[in-house]
């Protein structure tokens, strides 16, 4: 808490970005969601220690666990570059599949920043639309309007495909 004071108050916070890595890799529930929360305030998309947390991003995504699942989600939706969001692709995609609304939530909002930044992306979604779309679940359908929102505006060639769901 006391490195986002720092970094708020424009001092350079460098030393807690590997503290955060630790915490992020830790089996407890509680420094995870402080590694992460210190993660995505202190990094952004540009920053050069960003590769460092793409494996911790993968195992917890092999995780059992939901809420362990939906942080690295988030993570992932908040702080990605595009090559870390090629390489978790698979990942996110297998949790589209969940039976968990707020874990497919999560990786709805994330499938819509892989969509973002990785231009070949545009199809590997196309199949999970109609399922998201038809989910019971409210914050599941809005997440898949806006997968199908960004993928209309950025890549027009799935216009047609999209209009027949």
């Amino acid at each position: 808490s006391s490195c986002s004071f720092f970094h708020m108050n424009g001092y350079p916070t460098d030393f807690g970005q590997m503290e955060c890595l630790n915490l992020c890799s830790s089996p407890k529930y509680k420094d995870k969601r402080v590694g992460y929360l210190g993660m995505m305030v202190l990094l952004d998309e540009n920053q050069e220690s960003l590769f460092l947390i793409t494996n911790c991003l993968k195992l917890d995504l092999g995780s059992s666990d939901p809420t362990i699942i939906a942080l690295a989600l988030t993570a992932l939706g908040d702080i990605s570059s595009a090559e870390m969001l090629r390489d978790l692709m698979p990942e996110v995609e297998k949790h589209l599949a969940s039976k968990t609304p707020f874990v497919l939530k999560k990786a709805t909002l994330a499938a819509v920043q892989i969509a973002r930044k990785v231009p070949e992306a545009a199809e590997y979604f196309l199949g999970r639309i109609p399922s998201l779309l038809e989910h019971r679940n409210v914050a599941v359908v809005l997440g898949g309007l806006a997968l199908v929102l960004e993928l209309a505006s950025k890549y027009p060639a799935t216009l047609p495909q999209l209009r027949r769901m």
